[in-house]
Parts: C-alpha cells; sequence; structure tokens
C-alpha cells in the first residue's frame, strides 16, 4: 500500500539527507586522509599557500585545515567577490548581482 503525499514527501526528504551526511562523512573522511598523508611527510600544519605555520589553535579547533587563517579569510574574501562575476549557464551572460542586493 503506497502512503499518502505527506508520507512519501517525508520518506524522500529522509532518503535526501541520509545521502547528504553520507557525501558530507565521505569528503571529511578524504580530508582526514589528507592530513595523516601529511603528518607522515612532515608536512602537516603548514599553509599550502604560504608555507608558513599554522597557529595550533587553528588546528586544534579544524584538524584538517590545510592552510592559515590569513589565506583562508583572503580566499573566501575572493570567492564572494566572484560571485558578482559567474555567468548564468541558461541565458550564457553576466548576471549584475549588484541589481539584486
Amino acid at each position: 500500500k503506497k502512503g499518502d503525499e505527506v508520507d512519501n514527501a517525508n520518506e524522500e526528504y529522509y532518503r535526501t539527507e541520509v545521502l547528504r551526511f553520507r557525501n558530507r562523512d565521505a569528503l571529511y573522511l578524504k580530508k582526514i586522509e589528507k592530513a595523516l598523508l601529511k603528518i607522515q611527510q612532515d608536512e602537516y600544519g603548514f599553509c599550502y599557500y604560504c608555507s608558513e605555520s599554522i597557529k595550533y589553535e587553528r588546528l586544534l579547533a579544524r584538524p584538517t585545515a590545510d592552510c592559515c587563517i590569513r589565506c583562508k579569510e583572503k580566499l573566501e574574501f575572493e570567492e564572494k567577490q566572484n560571485i558578482y562575476d559567474r555567468k548564468t549557464k541558461s541565458l550564457s551572460s553576466n548576471v549584475n548581482f549588484h541589481d539584486y542586493v
């Protein structure tokens, strides 16, 4: 017997969430494996971008961090700025996000 629409929607939501969590866990496991490899190669705790050591507090909070906080903030700033330069795939044109903010 098939459930009603609400039951079906709840079931689909549950399946989607389980899949999302599995994907997130798999990604985090890869990051942990990468960090363990860096430990073996005596490369753990150094920023990928500037080669400076990553502060202990950052590694304590995020053991899989591969860049220092200064480089991470710079990357996040650049990422945020790039949203204004993205193109829509459907329109193949630049989108002026300033019009929507």
